[in-house]
């Protein structure tokens, strides 16, 4: 019980981060081109959802 209350407020508090970062970053990332800095970050998340 206590280990899915930690999965919940860890879900809370870091999907509005999340969001913010890709409001924020995302559009830089696509006007700038810079597609593989781009791969980088969604292998970079891939692998922070499994920890």
């Amino acid at each position: 019980m206590k280990m899915r209350m930690y999965e919940a407020l860890r879900i809370m508090t870091l999907s509005p981060i999340a969001l913010l970062l890709t409001i924020l970053f995302l559009p830089i990332l696509l006007a700038t081109d810079n597609i593989p800095l781009l791969q980088q970050m969604f292998d970079y998340l891939n692998q922070t959802k499994h920890l």
